[in-house]
Order: C-alpha cells, then sequence, then structure tokens
C-alpha cells in the first residue's frame, strides 16, 4: 500500500518466474522503506502453505500490533 497526500495505492508485481520481481521489489523497499515508516511486509505467495505461513509469522510478530485476544 503506497500512502500519498491522504490517498492509498496497493502495488503489485506479477510475471512469469525468473523476470526479476522479487529484486525488482527487494530494491524498492530498500531505497524507499523509510517513506513507509518501516511498515513493509514481505508475504511469500510461492504456493498456499507459503502464504499461509507468512501470514501466521506476521501475525506473531509482536512489531505488527495483533494481540492473542485478535489472533
Amino acid at each position: 500500500m503506497m500512502h500519498y497526500k491522504g490517498i492509498w495505492s496497493g502495488k503489485q508485481i506479477s510475471g512469469l518466474g525468473g523476470i526479476g520481481k522479487s529484486e525488482l521489489a527487494r530494491k524498492y523497499a530498500y531505497k524507499y522503506g523509510k517513506d513507509y515508516y518501516g511498515n513493509v511486509i514481505w508475504i511469500n505467495a510461492k504456493n498456499f502453505e507459503y502464504i499461509t505461513n507468512s501470514f501466521f509469522g506476521l501475525a506473531k510478530d509482536k512489531k505488527v500490533g495483533i494481540f492473542p485476544k485478535d489472533k
């Protein structure tokens, strides 16, 4: 998600495997991460299991602020 002058905008990168999507995302996060106040997350979407594990890991991260009653 991107926030600019009160507007939220989601972004996605898609394409064939091996064309550099992950590298592009890493470079963007490294260069512009400070503009998101450290709120850059990585969700591995290789398959359903990876997606599930990514979100479970995110829910367990104390920096995110999901409290046990909400999990």
